[in-house]
């Protein structure tokens, strides 16, 4: 049913209050803004299946029922979701129960896809036709609801097999620090002050240049923001490189940068050459640096390969996908001396991190014998 009405809303809200979880998922439009736009929240738990339209209302029963610390909130992919939800209430559900992210702790492939595991899960093959649908529009047909309600319906059923499968394994405890750092507000929260460095460019400029990308990012941030426009609307990252790389000081100047319009120079012209500005006035000694890999050595690579295989049988062992105890990526950081990686945290410490941490203090060696791989006491 689509919810439209407040009378209807606090009924649906009153049958969730019943249940002790909620799936929730949520249909967003976000081409023409910042922030996304929210355009239906699907919900459901044992007694009912619903959409609710949060252009027809206001929602704030329903986000009471979310924010309640009784329920579990059920989400597949959930970070966006709950971006969309901090972003218009201030808050976070909690507690949350992510599926993709129990999926995978349970045997599943890394990172696998809502429909997939439905299908895994239940033998159900879901209609993805109506992927790019434009959600803002009204009215919404039946196809378009059967298929934002699919996306609960049976998310309830993914959830209790995945809840009871990990219960029954020991490994409830291991998923529940994951989706506790998903109910803290700091991981949505952008440093605009480090926000220059998503412009991969920059790293082809001097630290002088890099200042000035530093302030003309963080401006172009705020700016989006407060106009809840996309960054690109308001200046692109090659023509944002190309002012941090000439450093214009006039208008005339600015002018002349490709890809920047004369209603761009308008419009912004004084605020892109105070940025500039403010960037040269950075001490030689606070510019920033791009933060460069650690070149490997060839020794290093070959560690690497062994702590990669050693991540790979243990995961074996323990039925999870190695990429989600510590992908290789983050197994080359911890060669290049990373003391704060998310493998020696929590459930992961005690699967492999605390062995790769002992190998690389040297306590333990990686050998292959026979074929195989094994751990030996002491480096040698």
């Amino acid at each position: 049913m689509l919810v439209t009405t407040p009378e209807a809303l606090q009924s649906l809200c009153d049958t969730l209050r019943q249940g002790d979880y909620i799936a929730v998922d949520t249909e967003f439009m976000r081409e023409k803004t910042y922030y996304a736009k929210l355009c239906l929240i699907q919900v459901a738990n044992d007694e009912v299946v619903a959409a609710v339209d949060p252009l027809s209302m206001d929602l704030r029963p329903l986000w009471e029922v979310l924010a309640d610390p009784r329920i579990v909130k059920v989400f597949h992919a959930a970070r966006q979701d709950l971006e969309i939800i901090l972003d218009l209430t201030g808050k976070l559900p909690a507690p949350v129960f992510d599926t993709q992210i129990a999926a995978t702790v349970a045997g599943h492939e890394e990172s696998v896809s809502y429909a997939r595991l439905v299908e895994a899960i239940t033998g159900e093959q879901l209609d993805k036709t109506l992927t790019r649908t434009d959600w803002s529009r009204r009215p919404l047909d039946e196809a378009q609801l059967r298929y934002a309600e699919d996306d609960v319906r049976y998310l309830r059923v993914v959830y209790k097999k995945l809840r009871d499968e990990l219960k029954d394994t020991g490994r409830l405890s291991w998923v529940q620090e994951d989706f506790e750092r998903l109910a803290d507000p700091t991981l949505y929260q952008a440093d605009v002050r480090e926000i220059f460095r998503r412009i991969k460019k920059g790293q082809m400029l001097r630290p002088k240049q890099l200042a000035i990308l530093r302030e003309l990012a963080a401006w172009r941030e705020e700016t989006a923001m407060a106009r809840n426009k996309p960054r690109k609307w308001i200046v692109d990252d090659d023509v944002l490189f190309e002012i941090a790389r000439q450093a214009p000081a006039s208008a005339e100047a600015l002018g002349r940068i490709r890809g920047l319009h004369e209603s761009q120079v308008r419009e912004w012209g004084k605020a892109l050459l105070a940025a500039v500005a403010r960037g040269l006035e950075i001490p030689e000694t606070e510019r920033p640096v791009w933060r460069e890999k650690r070149k490997l050595k060839p020794a290093d690579m070959v560690l690497v390969d062994l702590l990669q295989a050693l991540v790979r049988q243990r995961g074996l062992e323990q039925g999870v996908a190695a990429q989600l105890l510590a992908g290789r990526a983050e197994l080359e950081a911890l060669v290049a001396n990373d003391p704060d990686a998310e493998v020696f945290q929590g459930w992961r410490g005690r699967l492999v991190g605390r062995e790769l941490k002992r190998v690389l203090d040297g306590e333990l060696s990686l050998r292959v014998v026979g074929g195989q791989l094994v751990t030996l006491e002491g480096a040698g």
